[in-house]
Protein backbone atom coordinates (compact mmCIF):
# COMPACT_ATOMS: atom_id res chain seq x y z
CA UNK A 1 0.00 0.00 0.00
CA UNK A 2 1.17 3.51 -0.78
CA UNK A 3 2.86 5.21 2.18
CA UNK A 4 0.85 8.39 1.73
CA UNK A 5 -2.40 6.42 1.77
CA UNK A 6 -1.25 4.64 4.94
CA UNK A 7 -0.65 7.97 6.67
CA UNK A 8 -4.07 9.23 5.60
CA UNK A 9 -5.81 6.12 6.92
CA UNK A 10 -3.86 6.36 10.16
CA UNK A 11 -4.77 9.99 10.71
CA UNK A 12 -8.41 9.32 9.83
CA UNK A 13 -8.82 6.50 12.32
CA UNK A 14 -6.91 7.83 15.30
CA UNK A 15 -8.44 6.84 18.62
CA UNK A 16 -10.20 9.80 20.25
CA UNK A 17 -8.87 11.19 23.50
CA UNK A 18 -10.46 9.49 26.53
CA UNK A 19 -13.16 11.53 28.22
CA UNK A 20 -13.24 11.55 32.03
CA UNK A 21 -10.92 8.56 32.15
CA UNK A 22 -9.60 9.28 35.64
CA UNK A 23 -13.09 9.85 37.01
CA UNK A 24 -14.21 6.49 35.61
CA UNK A 25 -11.21 4.67 37.07
CA UNK A 26 -11.92 6.14 40.49
CA UNK A 27 -15.41 4.63 40.42
CA UNK A 28 -14.00 1.10 40.08
CA UNK A 29 -14.10 -0.87 43.35
CA UNK A 30 -10.67 -1.48 44.83
CA UNK A 31 -10.32 -4.32 47.29
CA UNK A 32 -7.38 -3.73 49.60
CA UNK A 33 -5.31 -6.76 50.56
CA UNK A 34 -3.39 -6.95 53.81
CA UNK A 35 0.22 -8.07 53.87
CA UNK A 36 -0.75 -11.23 55.75
CA UNK A 37 -3.37 -12.14 53.16
CA UNK A 38 -0.86 -11.47 50.39
CA UNK A 39 1.61 -13.89 51.97
CA UNK A 40 -1.11 -16.52 52.42
CA UNK A 41 -2.14 -16.11 48.79
CA UNK A 42 1.40 -16.47 47.46
CA UNK A 43 2.09 -19.45 49.72
CA UNK A 44 -0.54 -21.39 47.78
CA UNK A 45 1.31 -20.73 44.50
CA UNK A 46 4.64 -22.10 45.70
CA UNK A 47 5.17 -25.44 44.02
CA UNK A 48 4.50 -28.58 46.02
CA UNK A 49 7.91 -29.87 44.95
CA UNK A 50 9.54 -26.95 46.81
CA UNK A 51 7.64 -27.77 50.01
CA UNK A 52 8.39 -31.48 49.54
CA UNK A 53 12.11 -30.79 49.10
CA UNK A 54 12.11 -28.65 52.23
CA UNK A 55 10.27 -31.35 54.20
CA UNK A 56 12.66 -34.10 53.06
CA UNK A 57 15.71 -32.00 53.94
CA UNK A 58 14.16 -31.09 57.30
CA UNK A 59 13.60 -34.75 58.18
CA UNK A 60 17.11 -35.65 56.97
CA UNK A 61 18.59 -32.79 58.99
CA UNK A 62 16.64 -33.74 62.12
CA UNK A 63 17.72 -37.38 61.90
CA UNK A 64 21.31 -36.42 61.15
CA UNK A 65 21.46 -33.76 63.85
CA UNK A 66 20.31 -36.17 66.55
CA UNK A 67 23.01 -38.69 65.58
CA UNK A 68 26.11 -36.59 64.83
CA UNK A 69 28.79 -35.62 67.28
CA UNK A 70 30.75 -32.38 67.39
CA UNK A 71 33.48 -33.75 65.10
CA UNK A 72 30.99 -35.03 62.52
CA UNK A 73 28.88 -31.88 62.24
CA UNK A 74 30.13 -31.57 58.66
CA UNK A 75 27.51 -34.15 57.64
CA UNK A 76 24.76 -31.80 58.76
CA UNK A 77 26.64 -28.85 57.31
CA UNK A 78 26.66 -30.47 53.85
CA UNK A 79 22.85 -30.67 53.85
CA UNK A 80 22.23 -27.00 54.58
CA UNK A 81 23.18 -25.54 51.15
CA UNK A 82 20.62 -27.80 49.47
CA UNK A 83 17.87 -26.19 51.53
CA UNK A 84 18.52 -22.86 49.79
CA UNK A 85 17.37 -24.39 46.48
CA UNK A 86 13.75 -23.84 47.51
CA UNK A 87 14.26 -20.08 47.87
CA UNK A 88 16.30 -19.72 44.67
CA UNK A 89 13.99 -21.81 42.48
CA UNK A 90 10.83 -19.93 43.51
CA UNK A 91 12.39 -16.45 43.35
CA UNK A 92 13.24 -16.91 39.66
CA UNK A 93 10.33 -19.11 38.68
CA UNK A 94 8.41 -16.41 36.76
CA UNK A 95 11.36 -15.52 34.54
CA UNK A 96 12.51 -19.10 33.94
CA UNK A 97 8.97 -20.12 32.92
CA UNK A 98 8.47 -17.07 30.69
CA UNK A 99 5.67 -15.66 32.85
CA UNK A 100 7.39 -12.46 34.00
CA UNK A 101 5.55 -10.14 31.59
CA UNK A 102 2.16 -11.56 32.57
CA UNK A 103 2.83 -11.19 36.29
CA UNK A 104 4.15 -7.67 35.75
CA UNK A 105 0.71 -6.58 34.54
CA UNK A 106 -1.30 -8.52 37.11
CA UNK A 107 -2.79 -7.23 40.34
CA UNK A 108 0.36 -8.04 42.32
CA UNK A 109 3.38 -6.98 40.32
CA UNK A 110 6.40 -9.24 39.95
CA UNK A 111 8.43 -7.32 42.51
CA UNK A 112 5.78 -7.92 45.18
CA UNK A 113 5.50 -11.60 44.29
CA UNK A 114 9.26 -12.17 44.49
CA UNK A 115 9.43 -10.37 47.84
CA UNK A 116 6.52 -12.40 49.24
CA UNK A 117 8.07 -15.70 48.19
CA UNK A 118 11.45 -14.75 49.63
CA UNK A 119 9.79 -13.90 52.95
CA UNK A 120 7.71 -17.10 53.06
CA UNK A 121 10.46 -19.54 52.12
CA UNK A 122 13.13 -17.62 54.02
CA UNK A 123 11.04 -17.79 57.20
CA UNK A 124 10.35 -21.51 56.67
CA UNK A 125 14.05 -22.24 56.13
CA UNK A 126 15.02 -20.19 59.19
CA UNK A 127 12.67 -22.27 61.34
CA UNK A 128 14.21 -25.45 59.92
CA UNK A 129 17.73 -24.20 60.61
CA UNK A 130 16.80 -23.35 64.21
CA UNK A 131 15.19 -26.77 64.63
CA UNK A 132 18.33 -28.47 63.28
CA UNK A 133 20.39 -26.54 65.83
CA UNK A 134 18.11 -27.69 68.64
CA UNK A 135 18.17 -31.34 67.51
CA UNK A 136 21.96 -31.25 67.24
CA UNK A 137 22.30 -29.72 70.69
CA UNK A 138 25.04 -27.52 69.29
CA UNK A 139 26.21 -24.31 70.88
CA UNK A 140 25.99 -20.89 69.26
CA UNK A 141 29.40 -21.09 67.58
CA UNK A 142 28.81 -24.56 66.10
CA UNK A 143 25.32 -23.63 64.89
CA UNK A 144 26.55 -20.50 63.12
CA UNK A 145 29.57 -22.18 61.49
CA UNK A 146 28.02 -25.51 60.53
CA UNK A 147 24.31 -24.79 60.04
CA UNK A 148 23.58 -21.14 59.25
CA UNK A 149 26.68 -20.03 57.33
CA UNK A 150 26.60 -22.78 54.62
CA UNK A 151 22.92 -22.04 53.96
CA UNK A 152 23.45 -18.27 53.83
CA UNK A 153 26.49 -18.62 51.55
CA UNK A 154 24.69 -20.81 49.00
CA UNK A 155 21.52 -18.65 49.12
CA UNK A 156 23.52 -15.45 48.49
CA UNK A 157 25.42 -17.11 45.64
CA UNK A 158 22.15 -18.33 44.09
CA UNK A 159 20.52 -14.89 44.26
CA UNK A 160 23.65 -13.36 42.72
CA UNK A 161 23.53 -15.84 39.83
CA UNK A 162 19.80 -15.23 39.26
CA UNK A 163 20.42 -11.49 39.27
CA UNK A 164 23.26 -11.62 36.77
CA UNK A 165 22.03 -14.39 34.48
CA UNK A 166 18.42 -13.86 33.42
CA UNK A 167 17.76 -17.02 31.44
CA UNK A 168 16.46 -20.56 31.87
CA UNK A 169 19.96 -21.70 32.86
CA UNK A 170 20.00 -19.61 36.07
CA UNK A 171 18.29 -22.38 38.06
CA UNK A 172 20.84 -24.98 36.98
CA UNK A 173 23.74 -22.69 37.83
CA UNK A 174 22.19 -21.85 41.22
CA UNK A 175 21.75 -25.55 41.94
CA UNK A 176 25.37 -26.12 40.91
CA UNK A 177 26.45 -23.40 43.36
CA UNK A 178 24.52 -25.11 46.18
CA UNK A 179 26.02 -28.52 45.42
CA UNK A 180 29.47 -26.93 45.13
CA UNK A 181 29.07 -25.37 48.57
CA UNK A 182 27.98 -28.74 49.97
CA UNK A 183 30.96 -30.40 48.31
CA UNK A 184 33.39 -27.86 49.75
CA UNK A 185 31.93 -28.48 53.21
CA UNK A 186 32.82 -32.16 52.81
CA UNK A 187 36.25 -31.64 51.23
CA UNK A 188 37.44 -29.06 53.76
CA UNK A 189 35.66 -30.54 56.78
CA UNK A 190 38.91 -30.96 58.73
CA UNK A 191 39.98 -27.37 58.10
CA UNK A 192 36.53 -26.08 59.07
CA UNK A 193 36.61 -28.15 62.25
CA UNK A 194 40.05 -26.78 63.13
CA UNK A 195 38.80 -23.24 62.51
CA UNK A 196 35.76 -23.92 64.67
CA UNK A 197 37.98 -25.09 67.53
CA UNK A 198 40.15 -21.97 67.27
CA UNK A 199 37.50 -19.29 66.95
CA UNK A 200 35.15 -18.13 69.66
CA UNK A 201 31.51 -17.12 69.57
CA UNK A 202 32.45 -13.52 68.75
CA UNK A 203 34.34 -14.49 65.60
CA UNK A 204 31.61 -16.92 64.56
CA UNK A 205 28.98 -14.22 64.99
CA UNK A 206 31.09 -11.77 62.97
CA UNK A 207 31.34 -14.21 60.05
CA UNK A 208 27.61 -14.92 60.33
CA UNK A 209 26.83 -11.18 60.30
CA UNK A 210 28.98 -10.53 57.22
CA UNK A 211 27.37 -13.40 55.31
CA UNK A 212 23.90 -12.28 56.38
CA UNK A 213 24.66 -8.75 55.15
CA UNK A 214 25.74 -10.19 51.79
CA UNK A 215 22.51 -12.22 51.58
CA UNK A 216 20.34 -9.21 52.42
CA UNK A 217 22.23 -7.13 49.85
CA UNK A 218 21.66 -9.71 47.11
CA UNK A 219 18.01 -10.05 48.08
CA UNK A 220 17.42 -6.29 47.94
CA UNK A 221 19.26 -6.01 44.61
CA UNK A 222 17.25 -8.92 43.25
CA UNK A 223 13.97 -7.23 44.15
CA UNK A 224 15.02 -3.76 42.96
CA UNK A 225 16.25 -5.03 39.60
CA UNK A 226 12.99 -6.87 38.95
CA UNK A 227 11.29 -4.87 36.22
CA UNK A 228 7.94 -3.42 37.10
CA UNK A 229 5.09 -1.95 35.10
CA UNK A 230 3.14 1.04 36.42
CA UNK A 231 -0.25 -0.44 37.24
CA UNK A 232 -2.31 1.58 39.62
CA UNK A 233 -5.99 2.36 39.98
CA UNK A 234 -5.38 5.51 41.97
Amino acid sequence: MDRKLQDMLKSGFDAPEPVEKRAFIRTLPVQKVSNFKLLCTQARYIRKSAWLLGAVLFIASAVTASAVSESSMWILSALMPLLSLTVISESGRSESCGMAELELSARFNLKTIVLAKLIILGAADFIMLCAASVFAGAGLSASLIYIFCPYILSAAAGLFICRKIRSSSEMYLSAAASFLTAGLEIIFRKDIFSFYLRCGEGESFLIFSLMTAALVYEGVKRIKETEELKWSLE
